[in-house]
């Protein structure tokens, strides 16, 4: 089973918890709005945190590592979550990933890194703020992965990641600013079969 399963609740605080070794997902939110997860500790489950069609939400200051799926995995509409200056490494796929729908969420300050997919990925997910990430870095893909629009990525520091530092494809109308990508094994920013993409200020270096 699950660690923690917030089952269509709203309100609640996960405060100060260690949550290991559970053969479901660490923490899952289903269909539940308006908590709070903060300061727990979650390693070794599925997913380290899973939301599905659940919305403003805060979760941070969390250590979220070495869990066998992503760090953490947004689904299905879930919107208005601030995911804030938590630690999300060492896990098996993405540390951060947001599919289908997943819009209006606040990605700031967190530690992304050695993860064996994409430090963060977003597919068919919009209007989403990533910034002030300052260390997404060695991950086994791509440091951020974008398919969606009006996404804005800013001041973040993405070093040393195997694939792109950047790869947004299929996109349109994303803002990639004042960010520092350097040391990625191949491009800095790649654009693939995308359209009105703004990139700018970025300091990028080999």
């Amino acid at each position: 089973g699950h660690g923690i399963l917030i089952d269509n609740n709203t309100y609640n605080l996960i405060y100060d918890n260690i949550i290991e070794n559970n053969d479901g997902d660490g923490i899952k939110l289903n269909h539940s709005d308006n908590n709070d997860i903060t300061y727990n500790t979650v390693t070794d489950n599925a997913n380290g945190m899973f939301l599905y069609n659940s919305s403003d939400n805060k979760i941070d200051n969390n250590a979220v590592q070495d869990n066998n799926v992503n760090g953490i995995f947004l689904n299905e509409t879930s919107n208005n979550n601030d995911i804030i200056s938590n630690n999300f490494s060492d896990n098996t796929q993405n540390g951060i990933y947001l599919n289908d729908h997943c819009n209006y969420n606040v990605i700031s300050t967190n530690q992304i890194h050695s993860n064996g997919d994409s430090g963060i990925r977003l597919e068919n997910s919009s209007l989403n703020t990533l910034s002030n990430n300052y260390n997404i870095n060695s991950n086994t893909n791509y440091g951020i992965m974008i398919v969606g629009s009006s996404n804005i990525v800013q001041s973040n520091v993405v070093k040393y990641n195997e694939e792109h530092g950047m790869f947004l494809f299929a996109d349109d109308n994303n803002t990639i600013s004042d960010n520092t990508i350097s040391g990625n094994t191949h491009d800095g920013i790649r654009l693939y079969n995308s359209t009105k993409d703004s990139i700018y200020r970025n300091e990028i270096s080999g």
